[in-house]
């Protein structure tokens, strides 16, 4: 057999085979035998082959004769897979089969679903109410963390992290009648600097969330030394002898005013003026530094109110006194305007007593620039104001949700604190109908009130105009529906010549009032 496949030269065993004794018709072979391969090895016998004469001339049949036996020999021994080459080819289609099914799989895992992996199925809202971002805090002192979460399954346990380090993990208790999830997490940080902190829920399936994270700055500790920082007067406040409704008014803020900041309860809820030495709600002040500055303040106590003294003659117990500053504040709408861009939250009383001073709004679940204002309101017995939220990046679609909370820190006192939260489902934005009190026209003994739709469409309401001169009031109703532009009107007996007002009410909620001067 020819060697010009470049392998081991013809008739040349393989190293470590065993091979059958071929049989030979004349004997031993006298064949030399081959290093390795075994006493009992010998060449194999291969048909004669005629012999031909150097001299003779050869023919065409005896060249196509010896063609034939050399490829028949090759492809009978040379091809032959041998078995010692068998075990070799096995490992080779199983190492490839092992690493073909692992593609399939990573391709499967990537491509093809996650239909079992539950935290594709779970869906979460987290929130860090407190601190909030950027806020300071004392080292080597406890700092709470503030947690509200929703889920569309049960939440198990809240885990906070500070530097994607756990740091504390608490068991989640049962969410409240809105089906929301709250907790509070503590850490003390041990060093001066800037944390990035982040709070995990994990649900009973095991799906996880993270709420976004945000910085907390960690100041050395001021002790008792001194320190004050500037404020703004947000809303009309009274400064009192002490951090509660019960102490006596020193003198009331406005709106715009500086003021100085030297001590803060405990709690935070009370701030300490320098100027006149008094307190004021925490709502109130719009403070320009960190209240992680300032020192608590243990408040002088006032001395207790003097004990009537009996007298035997019998009195007639007075009649108890409605309190000023107990209202019911209950959100009742949640409205998408300025194609998107705006959130406009419509915030009810629904006391008997109206309500005059600083009024803290939240919202939640949806992407606002502060998820808390304070604004000054004045809001009359069962009368209403709207706050706007500005929107980033604005909400178009429907089906986004919003949790709207009046009050959150309870700074004021209500006569019901159990509805002070809600949960709307937003749509697309709508231009809301805006209703105004036209100056009204004199005839004799009757006062004309006109009432004009500067806004959107007003769908059929019940609208309902109040006059109030003198302690008394007259007021006068009608179903109507008004598109922009278009007004009703309604007549009054003249009321008494003075200062009045004139309040316009929609479906009960008031929407509009003016002063006026009854000539």
């Amino acid at each position: 057999m020819s060697d010009r496949y470049g392998s081991y030269p013809p008739d040349e065993p393989v190293i470590g085979e065993n091979y059958p004794p071929a049989p030979s018709p004349s004997g031993p072979s006298q064949q030399p035998e081959y290093i390795g391969a075994g006493s009992a090895w010998t060449q194999p016998a291969r048909a004669a082959v005629p012999t031909r004469d150097p001299d003779e001339t050869y023919s065409e049949d005896y060249d196509e004769y010896e063609s034939e036996y050399e490829e028949d020999y090759e492809r009978d021994h040379y091809y032959d897979d041998s078995p010692a080459r068998q075990p070799a080819f096995y490992i080779f289609i199983g190492l490839a089969a092992l690493i073909g099914g692992g593609l399939i799989f990573l391709l499967f895992s990537l491509f093809g679903g996650n239909g079992d992996d539950p935290s594709v199925a779970a869906g979460f809202n987290v929130l860090i109410d407190e601190p909030p971002n950027n806020e300071r805090v004392q080292i080597a002192e406890p700092a709470d963390f503030v947690v509200r979460a929703t889920s569309n399954e049960e939440i198990s346990q809240f885990e906070l992290f500070v530097a994607d380090r756990s740091v504390d993990l608490v068991t989640a208790s049962a969410p409240d009648a809105d089906n929301v999830y709250s907790a509070v997490l503590h850490h003390t940080f041990d060093r001066v600097g800037e944390y990035s902190v982040f709070v995990r829920v994990t649900s009973i399936s095991g799906a996880t969330r993270d709420s976004d994270k945000q910085t907390v700055i960690a100041i050395q500790s001021v002790g008792d030394k001194p320190v004050e920082i500037k404020g703004r007067v947000v809303g009309t406040a009274s400064i009192r002898r002490g951090p509660g409704e019960s102490f006596p008014v020193i003198r009331t803020l406005n709106a715009g005013e500086e003021v100085t900041i030297i001590g803060k309860t405990r709690d935070s809820s009370w701030l300490l003026l320098a100027d006149d030495d008094g307190w004021v709600r925490r709502e109130a002040i719009n403070p320009f530094d960190s209240l992680s500055l300032v020192p608590v303040k243990d408040p002088t106590p006032t001395p207790p109110p003097p004990t009537p003294v009996e007298t035997a003659t019998p009195s007639v117990t007075a009649s108890p006194t409605t309190n000023p500053n107990a209202p019911d504040f209950v959100p009742t709408n949640a409205l998408l305007i300025d194609g998107g861009d705006t959130l406009r939250i419509t915030v009810q009383n629904l006391a008997s007593s109206p309500y005059s001073g600083a009024l803290v709004v939240g919202v939640s679940e949806v992407g606002v620039v502060a998820p808390q204002v304070v604004v000054d309101v004045n809001i009359p017995a069962s009368g209403s104001v709207t706050v706007d939220f500005e929107l980033d990046p604005p909400v178009s679609d429907a089906g986004s949700t919003v949790r709207v909370t009046v009050d959150p820190g309870n700074a004021i006192k209500e006569s019901n604190e159990d509805n002070n939260s809600a949960t709307f489902l937003l749509t697309p934005a709508v231009e809301s109908p805006n209703l105004i009190v036209l100056a009204p026209s004199y005839e004799g003994a009757t006062m004309n009130v006109t009432i004009r739709n500067d806004g959107g469409e007003l769908k059929s309401s019940t609208v309902l105009v109040r006059v109030e001169s003198g302690g008394s009031a007259t007021e006068q109703s009608t179903t109507v529906a008004l598109a922009n532009g278009q007004s009703a009107n309604f007549s009054f007996a003249k009321p008494s010549a003075g200062a009045a007002k004139i309040r316009v009410l929609v479906n009960g909620v008031q929407v509009s009032a003016v002063d006026i001067d009854v000539p």
